[in-house]
């Protein structure tokens, strides 16, 4: 439910500044993904000025989707299990279109290890 997705974030904004590990998350001006490196799972947030409907797309260091999702319809979106993912760097876009300006945000990179 919304008060279990607005809890994960204020619980995880207060532990980064309690270890200052706010290295741990990636973002840009429309989202955020943690933890980052990834191992085996991650969660990603999308900002509130972001307008949901989109779709959420990862790609490889060389450009192949290896994973989409959408529409997207709450901005929280947790990916389970990426043990099987090869290691190595990764990238995602969170693309809007559906809005009559549709907006791209900047890609945010990952290591997955």
């Amino acid at each position: 439910d919304s008060s279990y997705a607005i809890g994960m974030e204020v619980v995880f904004d207060w532990l980064a500044r309690q270890v200052d590990c706010r290295e741990l998350m990636a973002r840009n001006e429309g989202m955020r993904i943690y933890p980052v490196p990834v191992t085996d799972h991650l969660w990603v947030h999308l900002q509130e000025d972001a307008m949901l409907g989109g779709e959420i797309r990862i790609y490889d260091i060389s450009g192949r989707l290896v994973w989409s999702y959408g529409p997207v319809e709450f901005p929280y979106l947790f990916i389970q299990d990426m043990s099987s993912w090869t290691n190595g760097t990764y990238y995602l876009l969170y693309n809007n279109d559906i809005a009559a300006e549709g907006r791209e945000y900047p890609p945010i990179l990952f290591n997955k290890l």
